[in-house]
């Protein structure tokens, strides 16, 4: 699993105009935009983003046919784009966090700094729940039919949660008076539950792709 991580990374180092781009494009997000939110938003999801490139670079002409002749296991192989997603979505969080706090000092903002980190966290754990449902759509679908995919699976989401709510509103439940409810609960409260939910969620999403890639021929 060193070994594909290595060859990621490196990939990504030859991509590194692109990343000089978007880290040029967060210094300027940062200095204009008054919510500074939307910097931390930018630079964690393009940075979870990439790794649908490479996977999309270890399919390229059939790949995965000669990367599987090496000391390289299936799941070692999903294990691995797992925690190289986690890794660069993580590390643009923290530098987009750095920059943040460095803007706000200069500019002598006024924030409560706990409210702030919940918040950027709630940020990048949202994030990581995109990698989660992103990266089996991909192993599954490849890039050519892995976008499209991906409009289903969002809009199937939707229509599941209009139905539910739908359901649930003609039982008399008020689904939206459930979710002001959350709110008495606070950041932390909402912090928690959410790092609940991804870490379920991670589980299932890293089983399911286990599945895909030893079920996968090349």
């Amino acid at each position: 699993m060193k070994g594909l991580y290595i060859k990621d990374f490196k990939l990504m180092m030859n991509q590194k105009m692109f990343f000089i781009v978007i880290a040029a494009m967060a210094i300027f997000f940062a200095v204009t935009q008054t919510n500074i939110f939307f910097v931390i938003s930018y630079a964690t999801f393009i940075a979870a983003m990439f790794v649908i490139s490479s996977i999309s670079y270890d399919e390229f002409n059939n790949g995965n046919a000669f990367l599987f002749t090496l000391p390289v296991t299936r799941t070692g192989y999903v294990k691995e784009k797992y925690l190289f997603a986690a890794t660069l979505a993580t590390g643009a969080w923290l530098a987009a966090t750095i920059l943040s706090i460095v803007v706000v000092f200069i500019q002598g903002t006024e924030v409560i700094i706990l409210e702030w980190f919940l918040t950027a966290a709630m940020i990048l754990l949202v994030a990581l729940m995109m990698v989660l449902i992103i990266i089996p759509v991909q192993l599954k679908f490849g890039q050519s039919k892995g976008n499209v995919a991906m409009l289903l699976v969002m809009g199937g989401a939707f229509a599941i949660g209009y139905l539910v709510v739908s359901v649930l509103s003609n039982f008399g439940i008020d689904v939206f008076a459930m979710i002001d409810a959350l709110s008495t609960i606070g950041l932390s409260g909402l912090l928690m539950i959410l790092l609940l939910i991804v870490a379920g969620a991670g589980i299932i999403s890293y089983l399911i792709s286990c599945k895909i890639m030893t079920e996968k021929e090349f």
